[in-house]
């Protein structure tokens, strides 16, 4: 087997990140690492806690959470998102006025 390298600055400049059967994150807080961000998915999730992506409301371009009941009331103040997909029943959905 061969060894690689694994840059760690690269992989936080990425401007994308999918996290698939995240069952075993307690928390998405370590997300503000991640400096480019302009696209994020999340899989498999019931019940995390959104309110850290609010790090990510100015420059968040594209979101899908799927197969999850979290509370995405959070996303209300995601002004740059031109993409959001949905997948699973959630609690205090933001409405547009």
């Amino acid at each position: 087997m061969r060894k690689a390298a694994v840059n760690p600055e690269a992989i936080l400049a990425a401007d994308w990140l999918t996290i698939y059967e995240t069952d075993q994150i307690d928390s998405l807080e370590p997300i503000s690492a991640f400096s480019k961000l302009k696209s994020f998915s999340i899989h498999n999730k019931n019940g995390i806690d959104l309110s850290p992506l609010r790090i990510l409301r100015n420059r968040l371009e594209e979101l899908t959470i799927t197969k999850s009941n979290a509370d995405i009331s959070v996303l209300k103040d995601f002004k740059k998102l031109k993409k959001l997909t949905l997948h699973g029943s959630f609690t205090d959905s933001p409405t547009r006025s």
